[in-house]
């Protein structure tokens, strides 16, 4: 076996391709020495020094209560090793004429409505139903372009040339927090879950040893949006008796206006739907509905 090479601040280089089972570790006036890597006395002495640097350089984020390194803090992980990531080109998923409906809605800051924020977002070619029926929700929507880009990450023995690892991922822009990124950001995030997906299969339970979760934190972050997104719906509650009369007799009197047809296809919506609601959604309702009499108020001659 070769011999292994260490720094005095104890960085830890891995010597040949059993990379994945031993590394190289030095103390301040010690001689370097191998270890086991299912060893879990060593494996917590390292965890130690890496939750020291992922503090150190703020390379984590706190979600529900939970810690979860960045990419970065997993590919210091990996050097320490002697593993380094290969990331392929970024594809793009190509779906013809996809477009996004994204519903924003106004929220205050310092006093003042200024800043828009994503309520939901809905495929064109799949839900545009869908986006049709919730309009009343958005204070304004736009239709973006759909992107989609694909990555795979190969880790790579620096000693051996070995590859040992490999991490595949995704991103689109029709994820929460996403619609306004460019194109070229949805890529290189789909490179970063990439590398970060494959660190995380080869060494996510050294990753725990310091105390985060095994998943990084770019890949998280979607996830938990989408758990947020699914225990809000599940505690709505539903829309009230005396809504549903509300809405009808309000339907009942936009009737006589001439409407525009986006009006009256939201309105046929409601109509049918009504009784499905929940009660915030009824309340929305209602009040789409009074500003739409409000209109025909101030176009009569």
């Amino acid at each position: 076996m070769k011999e292994e090479t260490t720094s005095k601040q104890g960085i830890i280089t891995a010597p040949d391709q059993t990379a994945t089972h031993e590394v190289a570790v030095s103390g301040e006036g010690s001689e370097s020495k191998l270890i086991s890597m299912i060893d879990p006395a060593k494996i917590m002495q390292f965890g130690l020094r890496l939750k020291a640097y992922i503090q150190q350089n703020k390379l984590s984020v706190e979600i529900k209560g939970r810690h979860y390194a960045m990419t970065d803090g997993w590919k210091f992980a990996g050097m320490n090793f002697g593993i380094v990531p290969i990331a392929s080109k970024p594809i793009r998923i190509e779906q013809q004429n996809e477009l996004l409906y994204v519903l924003k809605k106004k929220v205050e800051m310092n006093g003042r409505n200024g800043k828009y924020t994503t309520l939901k977002v809905f495929m064109s070619t799949t839900n545009k139903t869908l986006f049709e029926e919730n309009m009343m929700l958005a204070d304004e929507y736009t239709i973006i372009p759909y992107y989609a880009y694909e990555c795979s990450c190969d880790l790579k023995s620096i000693n051996t040339g070995n590859i040992i690892g490999q991490g595949h991922a995704v991103c689109t822009n029709a994820e929460s927090g996403k619609t306004d990124f460019d194109m070229y950001a949805v890529a290189s995030m789909s490179q970063t879950r990439a590398i970060g997906k494959a660190y995380r299969n080869l060494i996510g339970y050294i990753m725990n040893a310091a105390g985060y979760e095994t998943t990084t934190a770019e890949e998280a972050d979607g996830s938990m949006n989408k758990e947020t997104s699914h225990a809000t719906t599940q505690a709505t509650t539903p829309i009230q008796p005396e809504q549903v009369v509300t809405i009808l007799e309000l339907i009942e009197r936009l009737m006589p206006h001439a409407l525009s047809e986006e009006t009256n296809q939201i309105i046929s919506s409601i109509k049918e739907k009504v009784h499905t609601f929940s009660k915030e959604r009824g309340d929305m309702c209602i009040e789409y509905l009074n500003k739409e009499i409000a209109k025909t108020k101030t176009e009569q001659p």
